[in-house]
């Protein structure tokens, strides 16, 4: 899974933005295929979902599910957190279908 590329300036307030995107507010719109929403997701959470991707990438749904967890609510909906929350839930079922084949 991978995300828009963003480019980071220190000298931008540190506010990252996705390529293509002129905003000089304190967080990422949703937009591409892993970011359905284009609703204004957070930095911060931004970042935790980035971090639950990651964790899916390694194979620790468990963590994932975690950091998405640790969401605010307002963040917690975002097409983008869903979209990784349903990639964490997917492992943990193949992890039980397999525990109940063997």
């Amino acid at each position: 899974m991978s995300n828009p590329l963003c480019h980071y300036s220190p000298h931008e307030n540190k506010t990252v933005h996705p390529v293509g995107e002129d905003s000089s507010r304190d967080s990422i719109r949703g937009g591409g295929s892993d970011a359905p929403s284009k609703e204004v997701l957070p930095i911060e959470d931004a970042v935790q979902v980035k971090s639950a991707e990651y964790w899916l990438e390694l194979g620790e749904a468990d963590q994932a599910l975690r950091e998405l967890e640790a969401l605010p609510a307002t963040s917690w909906n975002h097409g983008w957190a869903t979209k990784a929350r349903d990639a964490a839930f997917a492992v943990l079922r193949g992890r039980d279908e397999m525990s109940v084949q063997a």
